[in-house]
């Protein structure tokens, strides 16, 4: 069993990730019918992240050396050509969800929240008018495809960990260390280096982009519960929260407590963060969080799971 994070990194990175939708079928069926607007078939291809992350990533792989990777799908497509998009769908393995079938749920879980981070990560860019809407979309997806990895390929690893937290209490980097032998974060920056992803996500795995703990801590506090946040001081927090990158990490990490438990501490501690990043009451990124769930819910009817809005009718663990 691999022990550290380059370890797991090439163990995962050679596995490839299948899709538990037909999405690909109704493509290919389209491209049969007629010519159709690159912006059309990746509205479609849309609704399959992994046909969406394979059509990118293919799009990066063959993108000419020193050149700028494909931020969007129907970038992408325009890219790789028509040809090279059906192989790829028909390249692509298919497996059939199944809500008995352990790796299976937890897999189409964590694209679940990979998902809301998407349409949240775009809510956010519009409201601030930082970045473009699109690019911070497919970024906000795509940062989640390492955990992907991790969830369907290292499944009993990845509940061990859950179940060392939440049943024996262990910190995580604890319990991930013991586990993994090496820190979750560390494991799936080692995983996103060498993948075809955007440079946007990348830039969000490199340690000089990542906050530290007391600087998210610090943006917590700028929001009391009635009021405008307070503005933040610090020039290298600013500085950080100026950059599209920011949006993407804050996204996930807005998604990640949500999409597990919407009533807990940390996720109003992400949605305080929110408030602070957007100037807006804390009621107002409250209910932005909730309305992006609705939004992504229907968008996205994903089988086997719990989907985000569903959740907010789940009371307090």
């Amino acid at each position: 069993m691999p022990n550290t994070a380059q370890d797991w990194a090439e163990l995962l990175v050679k596995k490839q990730l299948p899709s538990p939708f037909r999405v690909g079928q109704l493509v290919l069926r389209k491209m049969e019918e007629g010519n159709l607007p690159y912006a059309k078939l990746a509205t479609t291809i849309n609704h399959d992240p992994i046909l969406a992350y394979s059509v990118m990533s293919q799009a990066n792989k063959e993108r000419a050396a020193g050149s700028e990777t494909s931020k969007t799908v129907d970038q992408a497509i325009s890219m790789i050509g028509m040809e090279d998009l059906k192989k790829t769908i028909q390249d692509l393995p298919f497996q059939s969800p199944s809500s008995k079938d352990i790796k299976s749920f937890y897999y189409i879980r964590v694209m679940s929240t990979s998902l809301y981070a998407a349409h949240l990560g775009k809510a956010i860019s519009l409201q601030k008018a930082k970045g473009n809407p699109e690019d911070i979309y497919w970024s906000s997806l795509f940062m989640g495809v390492p955990l992907w990895h991790l969830w369907r390929y290292a499944t009993p690893e990845m509940r061990l960990i859950r179940y060392a937290i939440r049943s024996n209490f262990k910190l995580p980097q604890t319990a991930e260390k013991e586990v993994l032998g090496d820190s979750i974060i560390n494991v799936t920056s080692a995983i996103a280096k060498q993948l075809s992803l955007p440079d946007l996500v990348k830039d969000c795995y490199k340690t000089k982009n990542q906050l530290k703990k007391k600087e998210w801590i610090q943006l917590a506090h700028a929001t009391s519960p009635q009021g405008i946040p307070r503005r933040i001081e610090d020039r290298n927090l600013l500085l950080t929260m100026q950059s599209p990158h920011f949006v993407v990490m804050l996204a996930n990490l807005v998604a990640h407590f949500a999409t597990y438990d919407w009533y807990s501490k940390a996720t109003l501690r992400s949605q305080r963060m929110l408030a602070t990043y957007l100037q807006i009451t804390l009621d107002d990124a409250i209910k932005l969080t909730h309305e992006v769930a609705a939004e992504m819910s229907r968008t996205h009817p994903l089988p086997t799971v719990m989907l985000p809005a569903a959740k907010l009718l789940v009371p307090p663990r």
